[in-house]
């Protein structure tokens, strides 16, 4: 009974922990058209246009991650690599800039990946084959800058 009780609060603590947002240590906003964020264990954000066809996520990992590494190990399941490069954002931030091609799913995702106070933020901007990105969503994709 008393692992019980300690391994109870272990798990309310840990909950409590990923409570929060992933964007409290930078600054990211997604452009209005996304409409209100909805949010999981603190550690994601998703924002979806009223069609849901396009959709731009914020998630961020407790730990430093290395950019240049982001897909190996990668869960982009059945996704086709069309582009990797390091990059700059937000000045002189070094970052990774990730486009995937999710063919049985129509989906084009454009990605930057960096490290902010020691904690791996990515930001995602899905949008459908064949259409025009939105400059809006792509600029705040890129607008990973630390506080």
């Amino acid at each position: 009974m008393r692992e019980l009780r300690v391994a109870t609060i272990v798990l309310c603590a840990c909950i409590l922990a990923a409570c929060g947002s992933p964007s409290d240590s930078i600054k990211f906003a997604a452009p209005k058209k996304f409409g209100e964020p909805k949010s999981m264990f603190g550690m994601m954000q998703i924002w979806t246009t009223p069609n849901e066809r396009e959709v731009v996520m914020l998630m961020k990992l407790p730990v430093a991650a290395d950019p240049k590494h982001a897909l190996q190990g990668s869960t982009f399941k059945d996704a086709q690599l069309k582009k990797q490069q390091s990059i700059k954002i937000c000045g002189n931030q070094p970052a990774s800039y990730i486009s995937l091609l999710k063919p049985q799913q129509h989906q084009q995702l454009d990605a930057i990946m960096t490290v902010a106070g020691g904690s791996t933020y990515m930001a995602m901007y899905g949008y459908p084959v064949g259409s025009k990105p939105d400059p809006q969503a792509e600029s705040a994709i890129r607008n990973l800058c630390a506080k």
